[in-house]
């Protein structure tokens, strides 16, 4: 040791264990009571009753717990915040899309239409695709029953059938004329050509006053990434085999894509392999299942309709049946 320099004993720089109470804050200025364990260093998990948090730093949203850096919220509603932010920007980059077919009012059925409406209001899809057959038509009709002054009821049948669509979400609607829809200007022709350029279904439904799109039967299927959507009358102008897939993919399954069809009345399912993997997924429907001209005999129709949810272009197809 040099001469003049003192060196306290190693003792007198170490503290004595003393069990003590001691008061710190955190960041935000918290005030928090604990008592000191071994060596005088306290211990955060051995936090007393009587903690105290200003005002002014209580978590804006549970009105409880101290706040989290910067954030506003404590450390649980600020992961919940997170969790349901990723979620939403996750829920942005897929687009869903619900395919009602064959409605045919107002020979709808009222249960089948009533579930329908109450999965639009709950899952709010983006498009609203009506995939033909919306209306029956029957006052045109070519079976012999026509009466000219019964289209007017059924075009107000139409418009309240879209006004309850319009009152579940903001969606998209895009209408898809079927072979119901083309009676009206079947009937037209043969019967009062005159009108034919005056009077017409988009017209009689007011479809560009209330932003809907109206895509006849020669410009079917839309596209939507890889998703196809027609009504599915074109391949079958008379009679609708049991297993009509197959042809349905055969037509129009060129490359890798999902079809969406309608008309049968009848819930079906087909994958084509190969290099142009093509799926068809046929909808049932949302009309009465025996309509007074059946006469009671079974014919195998099914309620329901088809969901999309295309993601990156590409289309994966549910069927929401309702029983």
């Amino acid at each position: 040791m040099p001469p003049g320099k003192f060196t306290p004993p190693i003792s007198t720089l170490v503290a004595p264990a003393i069990a003590s109470k001691r008061r710190s804050s955190n960041r935000n200025g918290a005030v928090f009571t604990y008592k000191t364990g071994s060596g005088g260093r306290g211990s955060r998990g051995n936090i007393d009753s009587d903690r105290h948090i200003p005002e002014s730093i209580i978590c804006s949203k549970c009105n409880q717990e101290p706040r989290h850096g910067t954030s506003g919220y404590c450390k649980s509603c600020y992961n919940e915040y997170v969790r349901e932010r990723y979620k939403k920007i996750i829920q942005s980059n897929i687009s869903t899309i619900a395919m009602l077919f064959d409605i045919h009012a107002p020979e709808h059925d009222s249960s089948a239409w009533s579930a329908t409406l109450a999965w639009l209001r709950k899952n709010k899809p983006d498009e609203i695709v009506l995939g033909g057959d919306v209306l029956e038509l029957g006052s045109v009709s070519a079976h012999g029953d026509a009466n000219m002054r019964l289209l007017v009821e059924d075009f107000e049948h139409g418009k309240k059938l879209i006004a309850e669509i319009r009152a579940t979400c903001g969606a998209k609607i895009t209408y898809l004329e079927g072979n119901h829809e083309t009676r009206l200007s079947r009937f037209l022709t043969s019967q009062a050509p005159a009108l034919r350029a005056s009077l017409s279904l988009p017209i009689g439904l007011d479809l560009d006053a209330r932003n809907i799109s109206y895509i006849p039967e020669d410009r079917q299927p839309i596209a939507r990434g890889n998703l196809l959507i027609l009504h599915g009358h074109q391949p079958f102008p008379k009679m609708i085999p049991k297993i009509y897939a197959p042809k349905i993919a055969d037509l129009y399954g060129d490359g890798d894509c999902t079809i969406c069809v309608g008309h049968a009345h009848r819930a079906q399912m087909y994958s084509r392999p190969g290099k142009k993997l093509a799926r068809v997924f046929g909808s049932g429907c949302l009309r009465t299942l025996s309509p007074g001209w059946l006469r009671g005999q079974p014919v195998g129709w099914e309620h329901g309709f088809l969901v999309a949810e295309i993601k990156k272009g590409i289309a994966r197809v549910r069927a929401i049946p309702l029983y």
